[in-house]
């Protein structure tokens, strides 16, 4: 029963509260003092505001009045043309329905909140909407638009600076991924959401993250980490008078006490939370602490009890229409009948497991919930990377004006003449940098990683799927990183090429080989960044691809030489290929009508260039076709030679 019991638990952060005086006061004497308020007021907004803090007073420790002031609410505000109010009131009918467990009510209110927080261009509104209709998909176990919404409301969040609004889409987040049993993965996110609540006070929801963290503690089968987490959440819960988050927490107890075989203490906690949650008639909750009481008797061998448990919670379920409730219920009861030796009625439930779990699909879900995460993440650090140029484009602007100024000041003409010189040169050294940047990550590499991925996912190669965005994800950071610096560590130039190799390789299902040599190098020898990817990009993109009779061979050759200007130290980069040669493959662009043009290596000679005149260092790039004994091409080689001074 523990998958149930994680899904009852995503509702946990659901409600952020519109009207924060709701937010900040809780208890009977605000829902006294608001009820005494109410006839005093004229049809007005703020009996509107009252209406819909009373609704939220009454969320969690009874559902039916809340929804009650909720109706209440939605007529004034209809009546008065009030949209702020309208929207308010779908949003806190639509989280009740959810919490009693009629989710397309839920989704059908929400949804209508959403439209008219959006119109109105209101983005606390909006996101608090994605996150509740988030959090019903991953009640219902459709973990892809789960997770579409709730990657939905964290921009949003991370937009206007919502900071509860993120702690809480982590939350959800993590949830998701206990259940994919990606432990690791939902620590992560519920311990990055429980330090922002702790740090702005949200007792609610700092309960509701230690009651998370427990299940997956238990999940994990780390029942001792588990109740610690339990117990804290529960003695909040009851501090602030929230009956719902006290119900679950008695659940979660229960649950972590039938694992440990401690039956007594599990039957008890587990019967406070049935009595508390049919008190506040939440039946989704309720079936999944009928499920729980079911399994607690089943380990002891008390099947009819068992068996009384499970139809409780079968009829509870397709009442409310949670797939994954059924799926779970039917599954206990068709074990249980197997028990008792009923075997006509165990294969009737053993057929209703098997219905209800092939509608959830659950492989499919894992797939496209890689392609979202993929789509989220390519989103991040694409905003990431456009703020980041921009901030060092301002500091080095600033710095070259300061500069100016000094100069202007304190230098002759002629001085100022030179420095003007190195200034021009700068400048075009920074825009080549950035130029180069983007033709690393141009859009067709990107759109052709993207396709590959796809290409697993749809082949159902979820390893290779997940393999190739790790490395793409790595690719980007690492280009990223790299760009912010002048020069870089040979062995962190190496690992960039490694990771860019592989993922060529994997995109050109291993039609070349790769080796790399380094020979006798010293560890202090650096280089300027993204000087050597853009040669092999085109050495296989030109060369090896359009190989067919034999199978590529890509060489990249690190050495030291002292052949320089002068007899200086040189370090060379031979990059080796035995593709089909710069002539024929030029023919073939022409062709086939080829419009791609990859500038990275023109760039490349452009910025060697500029360095070159400002430092006074040599740099060189050499190209090469080979040719066999007819006069055939069989390949090309490409030199490039540093200073070994940097």
């Amino acid at each position: 029963m523990t998958n149930v019991l994680r899904r009852t638990l995503f509702f946990l952060a659901l409600c952020m509260p519109l009207f924060m005086h709701a937010q900040k006061k809780r208890g009977q004497a605000l829902i006294d003092s608001l009820a005494l308020e109410l006839p005093k007021q004229l049809e007005d907004t703020l009996k509107v505001k009252i209406l819909h803090a009373l609704a939220f007073s009454y969320l969690q420790i009874d559902p039916d009045t809340g929804m009650k002031y909720g109706r209440l609410e939605l007529g004034l505000a209809e009546k008065l043309g009030y949209k702020p109010g309208i929207a308010s009131s779908y949003y806190i009918i639509g989280n009740t329905y959810s919490i009693k467990g009629n989710m397309p009510e839920a989704l059908k209110n929400l949804s209508a909140s959403k439209q008219i927080f959006e119109e109105a261009h209101n983005l606390t509104g909006t996101s608090s909407c994605y996150s509740s209709i988030g959090l019903i998909y991953s009640d219902q176990d459709n973990y892809p638009e789960a997770l579409k919404n709730l990657f939905f409301a964290l921009k949003l969040d991370e937009k206007i600076g919502n900071r509860k609004g993120v702690a809480s889409c982590y939350a959800n987040i993590g949830n998701i991924y206990t259940y994919q049993k990606n432990y690791s993965g939902a620590l992560q996110n519920f311990n990055a959401a429980l330090k922002i609540f702790e740090e702005a006070g949200g007792k609610k929801q700092v309960g509701n993250t230690l009651q998370d963290i427990a299940i997956t503690y238990m999940s994990q089968g780390n029942n001792e980490l588990a109740l610690k987490n339990a117990l804290e959440a529960i003695k909040i819960s009851e501090e602030i008078n929230d009956k719902y988050g006290e119900a679950t927490c008695f659940n979660v107890i229960g649950s972590i006490y039938n694992a440990e075989k401690n039956f007594p203490e599990a039957l008890k906690n587990c019967q406070i939370a049935i009595k508390m949650l049919e008190e506040m008639g939440t039946d989704l909750q309720l079936a999944n602490a009928l499920g729980i009481e079911g399994s607690i008797f089943n380990n002891q061998g008390k099947y009819k009890d068992a068996l009384k448990c499970f139809d409780k919670e079968l009829l509870i379920a397709k009442k409310v229409g949670s797939l994954a409730t059924i799926r779970d219920a039917d599954e206990s009861i068709s074990k249980a009948e197997t028990q008792l030796g009923d075997y006509k009625n165990a294969m009737e439930a053993y057929k209703g497991f098997i219905a209800a779990r092939d509608s959830i699909s659950n492989e499919e879900n894992i797939k496209k919930t890689v392609q979202l995460q993929l789509q989220y993440e390519f989103d991040k650090k694409e905003a990431l990377a456009s703020a980041a140029n921009s901030k060092k484009l301002q500091q080095k602007n600033s710095i070259i004006f300061g500069a100016l100024a000094a100069f202007i000041a304190f230098l002759a003409i002629g001085l100022l003449l030179i420095r003007q010189g190195k200034l021009k040169a700068r400048h075009q050294l920074i825009a080549l940098e950035q130029k180069q940047l983007r033709a690393q990550m141009n859009p067709h590499f990107i759109f052709n990683c993207l396709n590959s991925i796809q290409h697993f996912v749809v082949a159902n190669d979820v390893k290779n799927a997940s393999k190739y965005l790790s490395g793409f994800a790595a690719l980007m950071r690492q280009t990223l990183e790299n760009s912010k610096e002048s020069t870089i560590t040979l062995k962190k130039e190496l690992s960039y090429l490694k990771n860019y190799l592989e993922l060529e390789m994997m995109r050109y299902e291993d039609k070349f080989d790769y080796e790399i040599f380094c020979a006798d190098i010293p560890d202090t020898i650096e280089i300027p960044p993204m000087i050597i990817q853009p040669f092999i990009e085109n050495a296989i993109r030109h060369g090896l691809c359009y190989l067919k009779e034999r199978k590529g061979k890509l060489y990249i050759r690190f050495y030291m030489s002292s052949m320089g200007r002068k007899g200086e130290k040189q370090l060379i980069c031979e990059i080796d290929d035995n593709g089909i040669g710069r002539e024929q493959s030029q023919k073939l662009k022409l062709v086939n009508e080829t419009h791609y043009e990859s500038k990275g290596m023109e760039l490349t000679r452009q910025r060697l260039e500029l360095v070159s005149r400002n430092t006074g260092s040599e740099y060189v790039i050499e190209v090469k076709d080979k040719k066999n004994e007819h006069g055939e091409p069989e390949g090309t080689t490409i030199i490039i030679k540093f200073p070994a001074n940097i």
